[in-house]
């Protein structure tokens, strides 16, 4: 069982739905080849789905827009040195 589903019961495909019902818009759905044409804002919540057998991740938008907006993330980023789970990311 994906750590997901045993601490938080969601997961980065079971999330969607519960985001919607919850007051947020799905804006954007796309692929690696059409993700040029959003440029993300401050509040979104990025979500990479493992709907397709690849890894799943979610990232929330914590500042600024476009090119120039920052992210916070929980990731492998730094392959698992002690203290660094949560990312902010440019």
């Amino acid at each position: 069982m994906a750590s997901a589903q045993r601490w938080g019961g969601y997961n980065t495909v079971s999330i969607r739905p519960w985001l919607i019902q919850n007051g947020y818009s799905n804006v954007f759905n796309g692929t690696s080849s059409t993700a040029s044409s959003y440029s993300p804002q401050y509040g979104d919540i990025v979500i990479w789905d493992d709907a397709t057998g690849g890894d799943g991740h979610i990232l929330i938008i914590a500042d600024g827009s476009g090119s120039g907006a920052t992210a916070l993330s929980v990731c492998y980023y730094t392959e698992g040195e002690e203290g660094t789970a949560v990312q902010e990311l440019n």
